[in-house]
């Protein structure tokens, strides 16, 4: 079963690789018609040649020419099939990038989330690994947008996307579900869930928001859990969750006590 590659937060642009395959296309092709046609007047030319004066060099040149030509064409029709076919590999992978990544944060996305923690399930029952789930849910990211603006509230998501991405156990899949919630997927042996949400934690206050003279505290609420056998996506979903909901409500109580 193969390991999903660790999130990132190089956010794919595949308009530059699609207009760089388009210009190798038209070169390609340009090329392939002016050798075509200087193999073409070279050979009419031969044969002309041979007519006007009945020489059997001119004609053996004319019968050499064509098979050069014949040879030429097999080699562009070969050459120019061989980079189609690594063309169309090159954009059938930039579409997938754009498929299976969140395009603001360069993250992937829940499509991918989805079949991830699938094939993580399936590797856990088998008892090749263990499996652990945090869920990650920005707090205020309805004041920040609304008092600071969207631009704002984007710059948040990117930033905390980034703090996230730093502290996940290696070889984690940390993904954003879209919204103000992430998602982070990983060996369940790899550290343990209370750890990982002090360095979350951590990593997000180190991380503020800063939009010219206003900054604004960034924080997070997470859910954690562990997969047991038998226990399905679902189930593994639902208990993440309302250790999130769980978490949030305490830090609201302690913000209230305070």
């Amino acid at each position: 079963m193969p390991n999903l590659p660790e999130g990132h937060m190089n956010t794919l642009d595949t308009g530059p690789l699609l207009e760089i395959q388009s210009g190798e296309l038209r070169r390609e092709l340009l090329l392939s018609r002016i050798i075509g046609n200087a193999f073409a007047v070279l050979l009419i030319g031969t044969a002309t040649m041979a007519w006007l004066t009945g020489s059997r060099w001119w004609f053996a040149g004319y019968l050499a020419g064509s098979a050069g030509l014949a040879v030429i064409i097999n080699f562009l029709a070969n050459y120019t099939r061989e980079r189609q076919q690594q063309r169309g590999m090159r954009w059938a992978e930039a579409l997938h990038e754009l498929a299976v990544r969140d395009e603001l944060t360069g993250l992937y996305n829940r499509r991918l989330f989805n079949v991830a923690v699938e094939q993580w399930i399936g590797r856990a029952a088998v008892g090749t690994a263990g499996l652990s789930l945090a869920l990650v849910d920005v707090d205020g990211l309805k004041r920040i947008n609304d008092t600071l603006g969207h631009a704002a509230g984007d710059v948040a998501i990117r930033t905390i996307a980034a703090a996230l991405t730093e502290v996940a156990p290696k070889g984690a899949c940390v993904t954003r579900h879209g919204g103000d919630e992430f998602a982070i997927l990983w060996d369940g042996a790899a550290v343990d869930g209370q750890v990982l949400r002090r360095q979350i934690d951590v990593s997000v206050r180190g991380a503020p928001l800063v939009l010219g003279a206003q900054s604004e505290r960034l924080s997070v609420s997470s859910g954690f859990a562990t997969w047991r056998p038998g226990m399905e996506s679902d189930g593994l979903l639902r208990e993440a969750d309302a250790d999130l909901y769980t978490h949030k409500a305490e830090r609201w109580e302690r913000l209230a006590a305070a």
